[in-house]
């Protein structure tokens, strides 16, 4: 039997996550490929966005619950891909067990997001627009794992300078699907009379813009070099 040297990690695992997204989203995609298109179409036209919320049903949420699974795969590993790609990886784990690590700061920054719209719907009896605003949280969230897939492949398996193309273009829908995010959460947080207009940026800052902020300044120099080219 041979081991690894300690500096190699291996990188199978990769491969078998790739597939099983693959196959979850082949089989939904097989099954509720319509209610697939909806969601997806959602986060882009107001008509299917209205038309999701009068049907969220049983089946809505068997099939939101595997594409939020989905996406939270995806999203961890394309940060996963971030990280080791431009070497900013500085803890003492590597591999798998620092993908699950990334998937599990990505679950937790989602509670966490979920959590306080919740508790400021209720402080501010506002409860419906909270819920709005959370349906449209894990809607932008699907709408990126999915569009994430494709990249992923092509990040693991192009060469030369591929992988931080695509890395790029990645990090672009992010940005994307993130302005849509808190153009909505605006929209929402000003139609509310009893909501202070100022909480709405107050959230932003905080639990949006603050861990990238944070992110940016402990990688300033990698970041400016090596993504944005300065």
């Amino acid at each position: 039997m041979t081991f690894l040297p300690r500096h190699i990690v291996n990188q199978d695992w990769i491969l078998g996550v790739l597939l099983l997204l693959l196959l979850f989203l082949a089989l939904l995609l097989s099954s509720y490929r319509s209610l697939i298109y909806k969601m997806l179409m959602a986060t882009f036209f107001k008509q299917y966005y209205i038309i999701l919320q009068r049907e969220e049903n049983e089946i809505y949420r068997k099939v939101s619950m595997f594409l939020n699974f989905i996406s939270f795969i995806s999203i961890a590993l394309f940060f996963y891909f971030l990280f080791e790609k431009y070497r900013w990886n500085q803890l003492s784990i590597h591999g798998f067990s620092f993908f699950l690590l990334i998937l599990a700061v990505v679950l937790l920054v989602v509670l966490l997001q979920y959590g306080i719209v919740s508790f400021t719907g209720w402080i501010f009896k506002a409860q419906s627009e909270s819920r709005e605003f959370q349906f449209n949280i894990l809607l932008t969230y699907k709408l990126l794992g999915v569009f994430l897939i494709p990249l992923l492949f092509f990040i693991q398996y192009s060469v030369s300078t591929g992988p931080f193309l695509f890395l790029k273009i990645g990090l672009f829908l992010l940005v994307l699907v993130s302005i849509k995010r808190y153009f909505v959460g605006f929209q929402l947080g000003f139609s509310i009379t009893s909501f202070p207009k100022i909480y709405s940026f107050l959230y932003i800052c905080t639990l949006e813009l603050l861990p990238l902020a944070i992110l940016v300044k402990e990688y300033e120099a990698e970041f400016l070099m090596k993504i944005l080219g300065i």
